[in-house]
C-alpha cells in the first residue's frame, strides 16, 4: 500500500519502539501499511537496534513480513519462517524452559511417591 496522509511523529514512534514493551496494535498496523513509517522504523533500527520485545519477534522477520505483505498474525508466517518458535515466545513457555530441570525432578518424584504409596497400600 502507499503511504497514508496521516503519520505518527518520529518521537512517538521512537518512544514506543524503545520502551521495552510491545508497541500498540494500532501503531504496528499503521507501520505495516505505511511505507513512509516503515522507512522511519528501518532508519531507527540501523541507528540503534530495535529490541525483540517491541514487535514480539526479531525485527528482520518483521521487515521480511512487510516485504511479503503478510500481517503479523497471519498463519502463513509459519510457512515463511519455518524456524520461528511462536509457541516459545510466551512467558509460560519461557518459564518452563528456564526451570525445566526442577519441573522434571518434581514430576518424577511425584510419580515415584504415588507408586510407592500405592504399593504400600497393597
Amino acid at each position: 500500500m502507499g503511504p497514508t496522509n496521516i503519520c505518527f511523529e518520529d518521537e512517538y514512534i521512537r518512544e514506543n519502539l524503545y520502551s521495552g514493551k510491545r508497541i500498540p496494535i494500532f501503531l504496528r498496523n499503521h507501520i505495516r501499511d505505511c511505507d513512509r513509517c516503515q522507512e522511519k522504523v528501518k532508519m531507527f533500527h540501523f541507528e540503534n537496534l530495535i529490541p525483540k520485545s517491541s514487535f514480539g519477534k526479531d525485527f528482520t522477520k518483521v521487515i521480511t513480513s512487510w516485504k511479503i505483505g503478510l500481517s503479523d498474525d497471519s498463519p502463513n508466517n509459519q510457512d515463511t519462517f519455518p524456524n520461528s518458535n511462536h509457541a516459545y515466545d510466551t512467558m509460560l513457555f519461557q518459564f518452563v524452559y528456564k526451570h525445566r530441570l526442577w519441573i522434571y525432578i518434581t514430576g518424577y518424584l511425584s510419580v515415584i511417591i504415588a507408586f510407592s504409596y500405592y504399593w504400600f497400600l497393597l
